[in-house]
């Protein structure tokens, strides 16, 4: 268990989530802050664990604001998270997300239910589909959130297979 309090991260780099899980899961909280990301497939949080963030501010430019890989979980308690996905990182999906649930099957995280929570605070997508699920069964859970879907599609859930090989959505 990883436990962080009060960081000011801000990443400029490609495939750099300001927080990130690799292989393995374990438990990651995260209280306070701000977490922003600038490059191409670089989302505030990627998650191969059980991620929590309370009381936070986060921000991607160009990536999904949270990606969540297999049978893993995030968790947002009281979190102002703003996703402008604009830089595609795989052309797998024709798609452009604020939040991406999936299975890649690279062996990065166990099959199964991946799971994203939120209570309170807020949602933004500038770009693209607030929530896309491919390759994998999920369950959201959404309560007292506030979202603002700034997307021309105005697009809330998307639920397709779009190029990831492996699993199947439920």
């Amino acid at each position: 268990s990883y436990n962080a309090t009060n960081l000011n991260i801000h990443t400029t780099g490609n495939s750099s989530a300001s927080i990130r899980s690799d292989r393995g899961g374990g438990t990651v909280n995260v209280n306070g802050g701000s977490y922003v990301t600038d490059g191409k497939g670089s989302p505030t949080i990627y998650s191969t664990a059980d991620i929590t963030v309370s009381n936070a501010y986060m921000e991607s430019t160009k990536s999904q604001g949270v990606v969540v890989e297999g049978k893993n979980s995030v968790t947002l308690n009281n979190v102002e998270l703003v996703a402008d996905n604009n830089s595609k990182n795989s052309e797998k999906s024709p798609y452009y997300q604020a939040v991406m649930i999936y299975q890649s099957m690279s062996g990065d995280a166990d099959s199964g239910t991946s799971t994203f929570t939120m209570n309170s605070g807020s949602l933004t997508s500038k770009n693209g589909h607030v929530f896309h699920i491919t390759n994998t069964s999920a369950v959201i859970n959404l309560s007292g959130v506030n979202i603002i879907n700034k997307d021309a599609d105005n697009i809330l859930l998307s639920v397709c297979a779009d190029g990831w090989t492996g699993d199947t959505n439920k």
